[in-house]
Formats: C-alpha cells, structure tokens, sequence
C-alpha cells in the first residue's frame, strides 16, 4: 500500500488525473477549495474510488450530508481512532 500526502486540494486533483488511487481521505475544511466543492471536483474528473472525511467540524448538518451523499463512503471526527483507521483501510 501507498499513501500519499498533499498540501491542497488542488494538488490532488491534478495528480489523480494521471494517477488513480482507491481511497481518499479528506478534511471538509482545505486551503483554498471548501471540502465539498473537492468532492464535486473528484466527482467531475471521474474518481470512482472510496472516499472518507474526516473532520473537526461538528456541525450536525455536516454529518448529516455526508451520510446522505452516495459519493461519500465514511464520515469521521477527529482524532482518528485506529478502529476508525482499521475500517477505512479495509477492503
């Protein structure tokens, strides 16, 4: 297994591009895109992989849309937990 770190969202987008991955973990709150504009992006470039968010936001709206969001696989606050970690690096 691989992993990747990136210091924006952009940056990822432009790496997928030529690069696929099968999981994505993200932060709703990112440098210069919002967290749910970067999933509509990967949604616009075709990333059929999983993607997870993990976040320090507790806004219950939030939550709420990420579980409602077929694109989104997992929602987690942080800190991470290795239970959470184990379950998201599952297959």
């Amino acid at each position: 297994m691989q992993i990747h770190f990136f210091e924006s969202a952009e940056s990822v987008i432009d790496s997928l591009k030529s690069n696929p991955v099968d999981i994505i973990i993200t932060d709703l709150n990112l440098d210069m895109m919002d967290g749910w504009d970067f999933v509509q992006e990967l949604e616009n470039i075709g990333f059929k992989g999983k993607l997870y968010i993990v976040t320090g936001s507790i806004m219950a709206s939030d939550r709420i849309r990420a579980e409602g969001d077929p694109r989104i696989s997992g929602f987690f606050e942080k800190p991470l937990s290795e239970t959470d970690l184990l379950q998201i690096l599952s297959p």
